[in-house]
């Protein structure tokens, strides 16, 4: 019992170690990361209640994103912004934790599994693979924070699931672990619905009795929870997947590069592919396939990600995180075949190998992961997704009196300084936002247009931020000089110009 609590203890904190290491030196959350503070901002501006409608986030449209990290994150700030000296990166920092302990946990989670009934290096390797290549390392790079702690929850869900008998502790626990998925990663639950009901209807067909009942109360509380969230935010689903609009990063911003570097997260796959392929010889030199658990039928439900292909390939990646997450699980769970893959060698000569691999990865694939680690990291706070201190830090009192139309940086905007923002370039949006940020492109395009100024008026859009690397620059067909009316100059920063904007 010991010795496993040290193993247990030893894989969160070199988790959490080589996690915080990607961030190093500036160690500040970027991409997304600054979006997610300013639904923190919103519950915290709404005096800890959910709010109708945002605040600073698209200003005026529905609030739609699922709260459950952000209410964690709120109820952590409070204590935290009196303790400590305040500061406006609080939130951000507090979301960067709770995501790094929640990817920590679940590695500890993985090895509890996947590590039982063996010892020595096959469980060495149940404890490397989990912490350095487990894809939230990814994921933390781009501020991912709520599709890591969902995970959590739905591995957590899974692992439950294997169990043959609950206690009532258990039945308390499960529920709740079902109740928190639809209600933190909106991915995240519709991924988990499929998988549920795919390991319902393989239950029913074993007849398994009793793993029917645990999989319809899985079921029966996700659903629940995710019709009661999301149906009456419907229309905003169907808006961000049908308006062409919707989707995209708009003229503002190049996606080829950014898809190019979604390859990167092929560099975390490499080991677990490896070990599947041996495993797959193994399998086929025993003659006996090995039993299918929750993880396998999971992995096999995120097949489904292939229909988005053609739609958008950032979110096909994003479903292959799902399916690779199980299928790190699923080869560590059958680690053992890798013997039979090379069974004919003598005893010694198998143990040499493997340790001689053991060696190549701690010596090459470990550094190497956190040089990609890094270098993602950096990406994500480069290019369209470049933050810029000295903006933030004087538009909190110069840029507060109106609506701001932003890049991507207006997360920050928003999450830091918490002012109103309309991004006009940016994953995801639906609903409301789509004409928020379709008047914020129509203000650049054709700044004079009768409609532009009615949009204007509006949505009170009164300061522009813009990439220096676009002004006067030939954008989607049409030169952005942005040196007459309606725009008024205001000041140049390292990477962005602002102007306000008044006919």
């Amino acid at each position: 019992m010991r010795k496993n609590f040290i193993i247990y203890v030893t894989i969160i904190a070199a988790s959490i170690a080589f996690r915080l290491a990607l961030f190093y030196p500036s160690f500040f959350p970027n991409a997304d990361a600054g979006e997610y503070a300013a639904f923190v901002h919103e519950i915290a501006m709404n005096g800890g209640f959910l709010p109708s409608y945002n605040s600073i986030y698209f200003p005026g449209s529905n609030y739609i994103y699922p709260p459950f990290l952000f209410y964690v994150t709120y109820i952590i700030w409070i204590p935290v912004s009196r303790i400590l000296p305040d500061s406006p990166y609080s939130m951000l920092y507090i979301l960067l934790g709770i995501a790094i302990f929640a990817g920590s946990i679940m590695n500890a989670l993985i090895y509890r599994y996947a590590a039982h009934y063996k010892t020595g290096f096959l469980n060495f390797i149940c404890i490397i693979i989990p912490v350095f290549f487990s894809i939230d390392i990814y994921s933390l790079t781009w501020g991912g924070f709520p599709f890591i702690v969902d995970l959590l929850f739905f591995v957590a869900v899974l692992l439950y699931l294997e169990k043959d008998k609950w206690n009532a502790a258990d039945i308390a626990i499960i529920t709740l672990l079902s109740a928190a998925v639809p209600l933190t990663h909106d991915l995240t639950w519709f991924i988990f619905e499929i998988a549920v009901f795919l390991i319902l209807l393989f239950n029913i067909l074993k007849h398994r009795s009793y793993r029917v009942k645990q999989s319809l109360l899985v079921l029966s509380v996700s659903s629940a929870l995710g019709l009661y969230w999301w149906l009456p935010r419907l229309k905003f689903v169907l808006s961000a997947f049908f308006v062409s609009q919707s989707y995209g990063s708009g003229p503002f911003t190049s996606t080829a590069g950014q898809s190019v570097d979604l390859l990167l997260v092929a560099l975390y796959l490499l080991p677990v592919i490896f070990m599947s392929f041996l495993e797959i010889v193994g399998t086929i030199r025993n003659r006996k396939m090995e039993n299918v658990d929750s993880f396998t039928l999971a992995m096999i439900s995120t097949a489904v990600g292939i229909i988005f292909i053609t739609r958008d390939i950032v979110l096909t990646a994003r479903i292959i995180l799902y399916t690779y997450t199980f299928l790190m699980i699923v080869v560590l769970k059958n680690l053992h075949l890798l013997e039979d893959a090379v069974r004919g060698l003598k005893r010694s000569d198998i143990i040499k190998k493997l340790k001689f691999a053991a060696l190549i990865m701690l010596v090459v694939a470990i550094p190497g992961q956190l040089y990609t680690g890094v270098y993602s990291t950096h990406f994500y706070s480069s290019g369209e997704y470049q933050y810029d201190p000295g903006l933030i830090k004087w538009a909190s009192s110069n840029m507060v009196n109106g609506t701001i139309g932003a890049p991507l940086i207006g997360n920050y905007l928003a999450g830091v300084d918490g002012l109103p923002v309309i991004l006009y370039s940016g994953f995801i949006v639906g609903g409301n936002q789509i004409n928020e940020r379709n008047a914020v492109i129509d203000l650049i395009l054709f700044p004079n247009a009768n409609f532009t100024v009615q949009e204007v008026e509006k949505y009170h859009i009164t300061y522009i931020v813009v990439q220096n690397n676009y002004i006067n620059s030939t954008v989607d067909s049409h030169l952005l000089t942005f040196s007459s009316s309606p725009f008024h100059f205001m000041r140049r920063f390292s990477y962005y110009t602002v102007y306000s904007i008044g006919y």
